[in-house]
């Protein structure tokens, strides 16, 4: 297998947009959209658009809302990305949120904010509404739904 090195300080989320054909991909401070090659032989990434955070935005989780065309990042505060118009936006002024996902059906927010340096035993929906707390001070780390 072929590899080759894109310097990305922070990397952290990545995710596959299949409708506009791009890897999404946010560090420390950038959001960053490449363009995939398809050649088993010769795999290339190439990065074709970068979107600025602001320093010290510390991105961290990447979630794609594909029938919206949106990308939710987390890290200093939650952004919206509008992936058709290229448009970053606040979604939350929740501080240092380490994940974000969106229940499927409900729409309901997940999130998971660090009591500790990068974990916490409890989850919580962005709004506050409910909490869950893991016994034996679980350490999680990042939250998702699961819908069957």
């Amino acid at each position: 297998h072929k590899t080759f090195t894109y310097k990305f300080p922070g990397g952290h989320g990545v995710v596959w947009d299949s409708i506009h054909a791009l890897v999404w991909a946010v560090g420390a401070d950038v959001l960053v959209a490449f363009r995939y090659n398809f050649d088993v032989e010769d795999p290339q990434l190439v990065p074709v658009q970068s979107f600025d955070l602001g320093k010290g935005y510390s991105g961290h989780d990447l979630v794609l809302l594909k029938k919206e065309n949106k990308l939710l990042i987390t890290g200093r505060t939650v952004l919206e990305f509008d992936t058709m118009l290229g448009k970053l936006r606040s979604f939350s002024g929740k501080h240092s949120v380490k994940s974000i996902s969106i229940h499927p059906e409900t729409g309901e927010q997940l999130v998971q904010i660090p009591n500790e340096q990068w974990w916490n035993d409890t989850v919580m929906l962005l709004n506050g509404d409910r909490k869950w707390t893991l016994p034996n001070k679980a350490r999680i780390y990042k939250t998702r739904w699961f819908s069957y």
